[in-house]
């Protein structure tokens, strides 16, 4: 099956978005202390929303780089 660029890129911002809205919902929920708000370089325990979402959308731009790295790579076997 073969899918033309629109297509491909229907898909990869269909899966950002997936992928950014859970990875934002999981450190949201953990709040792991690399999205916590710091208070004189001291984890105050809450959710700093703008790091969360930075964070997030880091992860999301690496797991969806990774995931195109693999379709091209079984695209070669094809």
């Amino acid at each position: 099956m073969h899918l033309s660029s629109e297509e491909h890129s229907g898909y990869a911002l269909f899966v950002l978005v997936m992928v950014f809205l859970i990875t934002y919902l999981i450190l949201t929920f953990y709040n792991p202390e690399l999205v916590q708000r710091k208070v004189h370089g001291h984890a105050t325990g809450e959710n700093d929303q703008i790091v969360t979402m930075l964070w997030a959308l880091a992860i999301s731009l690496l797991v969806l780089f990774l995931l195109g790295v693999l379709a091209y790579a079984f695209s070669c076997y094809q």
